[in-house]
Formats: structure tokens, sequence, C-alpha cells
């Protein structure tokens, strides 16, 4: 993500800026309340699936998780490229 980002913010500054702003909505909506998060890099497929679709199924019993390298990795976007009220926006969502 981070060289498509920057490429693109080389090249259309707007572009970069736009798919920075669009990740970072998909990604803070999965850390909504009422929502399990992401799954970790180390899970089976199943739970890749339960926690991305299952929230509003009572069968689904995973706890919800409050991380993710992949808001680490937009933070340092958003600072890199200026970005102060998004940078807020996804640093407000983690530390909740």
């Amino acid at each position: 993500m981070i060289p498509i980002v920057i490429a693109l913010d080389r090249e259309s500054p707007e572009s970069g800026k736009d798919l920075l702003r669009r990740c970072a909505i998909w990604l803070c909506d999965a850390y909504e309340p009422g929502q399990l998060g992401l799954a970790g890099v180390d899970v089976e497929r199943k739970e890749e699936v339960e926690r991305t679709i299952g929230a509003s199924f009572e069968a689904v019993t995973l706890e919800r998780r409050s991380g993710s390298v992949l808001a680490t990795v937009l933070l340092d976007l958003c600072a890199a490229l200026g970005l102060d009220e998004l940078y807020a926006d996804v640093y407000k969502t983690f530390t909740r």
C-alpha cells in the first residue's frame, strides 16, 4: 500500500490522498462499535470471513480485535502526506 499511495501522490496528489481516504474509511468501518475488527495475519480463513461479515450473526462469537497493522501504515501515510484531519480520525478510532 505504501508504494502505491506515494507513487499516486507524486503523479496526482489528489488521487493518492483519495485512495488513502477510501482505505481509511474502509478500515475504520471495520472497527466501529458492533464490528469485530479485521482478522490477524495468522488466522484461518474461517475467522477472516467471520470477522468480515459475522458481526451481525449470533452464531459468531469472536471477541472484538482492537489492533491493526494496517492502521499503523495508514497513520504513517497520513503523516507523510500532511493529512492531519484524516490522521486524527484514524487515530481516534483506535484509541477509544
